[in-house]
Formats: structure tokens, sequence, C-alpha cells
């Protein structure tokens, strides 16, 4: 069975506080693709909040066969009807991915995430 999301966040996972701010220790980290991924987070206002988005991959998971990440899940994925309807499809419990993402101290949001990253590679 394809894996579909991270079962919790991986150990460089941008959205933990506690990896390193700029992507230093993030494998194949690119500015300009987490940049990219602000399509996948919800808006400020509340009728950008639950839509259709593309879903922010683990940067573990493979080319071809990405899995939702873990702390993208906790923070901004249960807004993003993708999400939730691949969780619904494959009968996928996101209530343990979070408790999971949880354990760690997390960004509240990608906004603030992207901030820091792009703070820190200045």
């Amino acid at each position: 069975m394809p894996k579909y999301f991270a079962p919790k966040p991986c150990k460089h996972c941008p959205w933990k506080r506690s990896s390193k701010v700029g992507g230093g220790d993030i494998p194949n980290f690119s500015l300009s693709l987490m940049r990219n991924l602000a399509s996948t987070a919800k808006g400020g206002a509340v009728h950008d909040r639950d839509q259709f988005r593309k879903i922010f991959a683990c940067h573990d998971s493979k080319e071809g066969s990405e899995c939702a990440c873990a702390g993208y899940v906790a923070r901004d994925g249960l807004h993003n009807l993708n999400v939730r309807l691949l969780a619904i499809q494959n009968d996928v419990d996101l209530t343990s991915i979070i408790r999971e993402a949880e354990k760690h101290e997390l960004y509240d949001s990608f906004e603030e995430m992207l901030s820091d990253y792009e703070a820190a590679n200045y």
C-alpha cells in the first residue's frame, strides 16, 4: 500500500522549530522551493481557509511517491480539502499524525515558518 502521509515529523522537518532555521540541516533545501509551497497553506482570510490546494510533501519522501508532511498536516493540512479527502479515501487517522507532530514545538503557520527561513538566508 502506498504511503500517503508521514506518520510523524521527520528528523529535520521544516515545521519543527528545532530544525536549523534557514534549512541548513534539510537535505536538498531550497528557499525558492519553500516559497512555492505557500500555495499549500491556508490564507489569512476566513474564506481562504478550507480549499482544495496542493499538499505540502515531506522532504524525506521520494520524488514520484511523495507523502504529506506530518508537521504540515498538524498546522495547515486540515484546512486543505485534498488532505481530508485523501485521508478518508485511504482510511488514514489524521488525529494520530497530529498527536505525533504536536510532541514537537511546531511553527504556528506557514507564513511564520517562511519568515524565519527567509530571515536566516539573508
